[in-house]
C-alpha cells in the first residue's frame, strides 16, 4: 500500500521522559502552550492564540482547530489563523460553502491517515497520495493552491474531538513541525476535552432533560438574578402554560405517551414564544419570561398556544398571563399569571368534568 514519504506511526504518549528529548525551540513552545492554556478564564481568546502561535511555528498559510461530533455530524472552527498569502481560503468559508464537509471530507479524515497518529504531505508527488485516500479533499486543496498539508487529530483517550492542521508549511522544518504538534495536539485536546465536559455539566445542571427547555433551577436563577437587579427588564411580561389533560394520558396510555405528550408541548412552547426564555417549573407547568411587552401581545401569544393541537385526543394548554413595568416585580407578575392560568383550567374541567383529576 503507498503512504506518502513522511507519513510516520507515532504512538508514544506525552510523558516527562520525551519532553527531556525535545529539543529546547520545542520544549519552549509547547510549555509555552502549556502555560497559556492552564492560565486562561477565556478559552476561546487563548484557543484563537495557540492556533496564531502554532502557525508561526509550521511557517504556514493557513492553520486550524476543528472540532468533529461523530453524533450530528458536523464539524465546527474553534480557532484559526491565516499569512496573508492564506487569507484566499479559510476552514470557515469551507464549511459555510459545504455544510456536508463532514460527511464527504472530514469522516474520511481518519481513513486518509492510515492508521498512524499525523499525516504530513511535504510536496505534490506526496499531495498524490490523499489524491488516492481522500479525492474530494484532494481536489478542494489544490483548488485552493495548497501544495503541502499536516493534520493532526485530537484524541483524549478513546474520543475523537477535532483536527488540528496546517497548509502551505515551511517543509525545512518538518521534524521540528511534527515534533511540536505531536505534543501541542495532545495538551489542545486535554484542554478542550475539560471545556466541553464543564460545558456538559452546565447543560444538565440548565436543562430539563425530558422537554429540552430549561429546568426549575434555570428558572429560581434567572429570577433572582431579576429580583437583585442584575438583569434589569421593561415591560416584562409572564405566561404559565400547563397541559390540561396530562394525567388521563398517563393513567390510560401509560407515561411512555405522557413523556410524548410533553416533550411535544415544550416543542409548540418553543414555536410560539421563539425570542423568549421557556422554563419547565414542574411537572406539567411551563413559565415563560418575554421581555419588552404588553398585556395584547401576550393575549395573542396565548391565543395561539391554545390553539395548538397537542394530540391525545382532548387535551391542551390551560395560560395565564401578567405584565409589570418594572421587571423587578417579577414576583407579582408570576402570582397573577399562575392564577388567571388555574382560572382557565377550572374552566376547561368545568366543560369537561370525565377529564377532571
Amino acid at each position: 500500500m503507498h503512504y506518502c514519504t513522511y507519513t510516520q506511526v507515532v504512538t508514544q504518549k506525552a510523558d516527562t521522559k520525551k519532553m527531556a528529548n525535545l529539543s529546547q525551540d520545542t520544549a519552549s513552545a509547547v510549555l509555552n502552550t502549556c502555560i497559556k492554556l492552564s492560565n486562561t478564564s477565556d478559552f476561546e481568546h487563548t484557543i484563537q492564540e495557540v492556533v496564531k502561535d502554532i502557525r508561526e511555528i509550521c511557517g504556514a498559510f493557513i492553520c486550524c482547530i476543528l472540532s468533529v461530533n461523530p453524533i450530528d455530524r458536523t464539524c465546527r472552527v474553534l480557532a484559526e489563523a491565516s499569512s496573508e498569502e492564506g487569507q484566499g481560503m479559510t476552514m470557515q468559508s469551507i464549511l459555510d460553502e459545504d455544510p456536508n464537509f463532514y460527511e464527504i471530507v472530514a469522516e474520511k479524515w481518519e481513513d486518509t491517515i492510515g492508521g498512524s497518529n499525523c499525516l504530513i504531505l511535504k510536496n505534490r508527488s506526496d499531495m498524490e497520495y490523499l489524491k488516492e485516500r481522500n479525492p474530494v479533499w484532494y481536489e478542494s486543496m489544490t483548488t485552493h493552491r495548497v501544495e503541502s498539508i499536516v493534520l493532526f487529530p485530537m484524541k483524549f483517550g478513546e474520543e475523537l474531538l477535532g483536527y488540528i492542521w496546517a497548509t502551505n508549511f515551511d517543509t525545512e522544518k518538518a521534524d521540528q513541525i511534527k515534533e511540536t504538534m505531536e505534543l501541542t495536539t495532545f495538551f489542545v485536546a486535554s484542554s478542550v476535552a475539560s471545556v466541553q465536559l464543564i460545558r456538559r455539566l452546565k447543560i444538565l445542571s440548565s436543562v430539563d432533560m425530558l422537554t429540552g427547555v430549561l429546568n426549575r433551577n434555570e428558572m429560581n436563577e434567572r429570577i433572582e438574578r431579576i429580583v437583585s437587579g442584575e438583569d434589569h427588564l421593561r415591560n416584562l411580561g409572564i405566561v404559565f402554560a400547563d397541559i390540561n389533560g396530562l394525567k388521563r394520558v398517563n393513567d390510560e396510555q401509560g407515561h411512555f405517551a405522557g413523556d410524548r405528550l410533553l416533550k411535544h408541548a415544550a416543542e409548540l412552547l418553543r414555536d410560539v414564544f421563539k425570542r423568549c426564555d421557556v422554563y419547565r417549573a414542574g411537572g406539567d407547568e411551563f413559565m415563560i419570561i418575554i421581555p419588552d411587552t404588553g398585556d395584547k401581545e401576550l393575549e395573542q401569544f396565548c391565543s395561539e398556544l391554545k390553539s395548538k393541537e397537542l394530540g391525545f385526543g382532548p387535551v391542551g394548554f390551560a395560560t395565564g398571563y401578567s405584565c409589570v413595568n418594572d421587571s423587578q416585580d417579577i414576583r407579582k407578575a408570576m402570582h397573577t399569571a399562575d392564577e388567571r392560568m388555574y382560572l382557565d383550567k377550572a374552566a376547561f374541567y368545568e366543560k369537561h368534568p370525565e377529564l377532571k383529576r
